[in-house]
């Protein structure tokens, strides 16, 4: 497959979903496990390992717009709960080459307002998931 530069990625929040994608300057989506030592007196000269529970984390850059009344109006009513989200590569057709990452956030952090003189207004948070983190590819 060709490499490819990331132009239009695709998020959506809530249960909506509504797309937040022209607000959002990069996001990250991280599936990660603990290694789990499980050597014993039998393992012999090499350690044994199992992974642990997944977790997830998105961190997402937020480049945001004057109207309050969109995204931070969401976010801040699901702030201390959850909060839906579906992530693709592109706003294309959900498919093999662009699948669509979906599952629950929890809403543990929100700067409504950040920015210094002369930057872009935004921000960046990292929201932890709860539960699965599901794959779609149709």
């Amino acid at each position: 497959m060709a490499k490819q530069v990331v132009k239009g990625a695709y998020l959506a929040l809530g249960s909506g979903p509504t797309d937040y994608s022209a607000q959002v300057k990069g996001a990250t989506l991280t599936i990660s496990g603990p290694e789990v030592d499980v050597s014993n007196f039998a393992t012999g000269d090499y350690s044994e390992a199992l992974c642990g529970l997944l977790k997830g984390s998105l961190q997402v850059e937020f480049v945001k717009d004057g109207d309050l009344s969109g995204l931070d109006a969401a976010v801040f009513a699901a702030l201390g709960g959850t909060l839906a989200f579906v992530l693709k590569l592109s706003s294309g057709a959900t498919g093999p080459t662009n699948p669509a990452y979906s599952g629950t956030l929890v809403v543990n952090s929100w700067s409504p307002i950040a920015g210094s003189v002369g930057q872009a207004f935004g921000g960046s948070v990292t929201w932890p998931c709860t539960g699965t983190i599901s794959r779609a590819t149709s």
